[in-house]
């Protein structure tokens, strides 16, 4: 299998209900032990920690009689010869195989948001380098205002951070609701002290002195310390690209 979130753990458990001996093994690239992403947002805010996020026992996997590997990720697959090729440059044959990879945050593009300065929220290892990232008193601003967007701006706001949200749209939560609720949300956001900035296209993001300016499609230029993107997901599936 390759992933290891919910659907990974949920086939898992099915195939020992079916009464399988079949030697199973979970491929990872996440360091970590699996882990619920809905949680993220309660452990950026601080409401929860990192041990209460975890979907399963110490001894989950020994129960199972399955095999957990973390760290490495899947660089292709090659379907004829039943085997999967590692970013290491190993690799290892199947009789089945299951792809359980889940999604990835949209990088947009966005004239000088480059690979390197991308940062999603999607990953437990989106929350280290986003509090890595964070001091105090930084100010953050938040592209796009759907719901993880919203959670993100949620969660910092709580923490004490000053929070700006943009959105292309004329709302927030725009595939959610329509523009009389997203204006009911927004007020309590604004209650809260979180900016939300509606109609506002980014077209480039700039290096300045110490901080990354934003420059909107009307003109408009934000200075903020640091940029999350959460303008949505796509499935997780480079991985198959020249498998056929």
């Amino acid at each position: 299998m390759i992933g290891c979130g919910s659907a990974a753990l949920s086939a898992l458990k099915q195939i020992r209900k079916l009464g399988s001996e079949d030697e199973v093994k979970l491929v990872t690239m996440e360091k970590h032990a699996p882990y619920s992403p809905m949680s993220l947002p309660y452990l950026l805010s601080g409401k929860k920690k990192e041990s209460e996020i975890t979907l399963t026992e110490s001894n989950f996997f020994d129960n199972m009689k399955a095999t957990l590997i973390t760290g490495r990720r899947v660089d292709g697959i090659h379907p004829r010869d039943k085997r999967v090729i590692y970013d290491n440059g190993e690799s290892e044959n199947y009789d089945t195989l299951l792809i359980a990879t889940g999604s990835q945050p949209i990088r947009p593009r966005i004239k000088g948001l480059d690979v390197n300065s991308f940062l999603g929220f999607h990953t437990l290892d989106d929350y280290h380098e986003m509090i890595e990232q964070l001091r105090e008193g930084s100010e953050v601003a938040v592209l796009g205002a759907g719901l993880v967007g919203m959670e993100v701006a949620a969660a910092l706001s709580e923490r004490g951070y000053r929070v700006t949200v943009l959105e292309k749209e004329k709302g927030v939560l725009p595939l959610s609701f329509d523009e009389p609720v997203g204006a009911f949300i927004s007020q309590i956001y604004a209650e809260h002290d979180v900016d939300i900035l509606l109609d506002k296209e980014v077209t480039q993001i700039r290096n300045a002195s110490k901080k990354r300016e934003i420059v909107c499609a009307d003109g408009d230029v934000f200075q903020t310390d640091l940029l999350v993107c959460c303008v949505g997901v796509a499935s997780r599936i480079s991985i198959l690209e020249g498998s056929g």
